[in-house]
């Protein structure tokens, strides 16, 4: 089944925890920041994700800083009515500093031939942000404390209720969860996600498991934990969502069922927007087809040429994180900022590996243009581009067989 990979765009964690003790008990656990871009488009994926994760039968999701940028009040609109609960111990009220949310929550599973439900302990946590501050309930504020205190809180809590384990949803560095849980000790796992961190190998700290799976919803990492005694073991696989993992149908026809809106215009990026007429440093690549034609019908051929419709097409062409790899000079002076403002720098142009071409105009016999593998490894890297090999994808794009003599 690939659910996540058709509904993720962003920041969904998920770890499936296991329990070998006469049987198996089995609940699915979101780390947080799973909210998109605040674009009617992002909100639709948003609730989506969300109903996909009601469908999966998620136990609890941490909430994350991206989730509450809007406030309170946007929050709640946002989620709606979940059956699952919503956790997070360090985003609390400006005034009080009493916890917006439930801190923690206690699920509850059962395990086959097991006498007992098995009682797991989930805490929340995000980064500390001392600039942050939102729109709170009944008009107050909300702000993000240090997690240290409030997590060793809520582990105490825990410890007394006489929970099997004790897992803390980390929204926060990996470094960070680990000088927390050397501080605060009683958590048996952090379950975490921030950036494109994850775990590829066995990773604790103390008595307590690390385990990262990375973001955009492309890993899925399935933990299962052995308890024999006061013993804690445990085995982690990540699995990359690609089509090795064939689709669920109920969930395929959900995922296309998701209503897609027409991409609105990307933020403007620098000062002032600066096109080829302008004096800008990139071109665009119609300026090099009149010294450089057959390279260009290469590129023309290519699916670099159309890596932005490729985008659009898949309702992620207002996504900056997503439009940077998939135009030309996105980001920086003079690059792409939208279709309608710099419509010669959609997609993957000449410039875009060979850099901004003015100076080369201006000074034909300079060195120029040359290629190299961190120029490719932006944008293919392991996270967008698993199957990336430098060798047989260059070998896609060389214009050199075919250069003007």
């Amino acid at each position: 089944m690939n659910p996540a990979g058709g509904l993720a765009r962003r920041a969904w964690v998920v770890h499936e925890i296991e329990r070998k003790f006469g049987g198996v008990a089995q609940f699915l656990l979101d780390s947080g920041n799973f909210a998109d871009n605040p674009t009617p488009q992002g909100m639709l994926q948003t609730k989506a994700l969300l109903d996909g994760m009601e469908r999966l039968g998620y136990a609890a999701v941490n909430v994350g800083e991206r989730d509450v940028q809007r406030g309170h009040a946007a929050f709640l609109d946002l989620v709606g009515t979940r059956t699952f609960p919503f956790v997070s111990a360090n985003i609390v009220h400006g005034d009080t500093k009493a916890p917006v949310f439930s801190p923690s929550v206690v699920v509850e599973a059962d395990a086959a031939g097991d006498a007992r439900r098995m009682r797991i302990g989930v805490i929340g946590a995000v980064r500390f942000n001392p600039t942050f501050r939102r729109p709170g309930p009944d008009g107050g504020e909300m702000v993000i404390v240090a997690p240290r205190e409030v997590v060793a809180r809520e582990v105490e809590k825990l410890r007394a209720a006489k929970v099997d384990l004790v897992v803390l949803l980390a929204a926060l560095p990996r470094e960070d969860a680990r000088r927390l849980v050397q501080d605060v000790p009683g958590v048996d796992f952090v379950v975490g996600s921030y950036g494109g961190d994850y775990t590829t190998t066995k990773e604790r700290q103390g008595n307590t498991w690390i385990l990262y799976s990375g973001n955009q919803g492309k890993r899925v990492g399935e933990t299962r934990v052995y308890l024999r005694g006061a013993a804690i073991e445990q085995d982690t696989k990540l699995h990359m969502l690609t089509s090795t993992y064939p689709s669920d149908e109920s969930m395929l026809e959900f995922v296309n069922s998701i209503p897609r809106v027409a991409p609105e215009p990307l933020p403007t990026v620098g000062r002032v927007h600066r096109t080829p007429a302008a004096g800008g440093p990139y071109l665009g690549s119609q300026t090099c087809e009149g010294c450089h034609g057959s390279e260009a019908a290469d590129w023309a051929a290519s699916a670099h040429a159309t890596a932005l419709e490729t985008l659009e097409a898949k309702g992620s062409g207002a996504d900056p994180a997503c439009v940077r790899c998939h135009v030309t000079g996105h980001g920086r002076s003079g690059g792409f900022e939208t279709r309608a403002a710099s419509p010669t720098l959609g997609g993957v142009g000449c410039e875009a590996c060979h850099g901004p071409g003015r100076a080369h105009v201006e000074r034909t016999s300079a060195p120029y243009g040359e290629v190299s593998v961190g120029a490719c490894t932006a944008c293919h890297d392991r996270t967008n581009s698993p199957k990336f090999d430098v060798y047989s994808y260059m070998a896609r794009v060389n214009h050199r067989s075919t250069a003007a003599k």
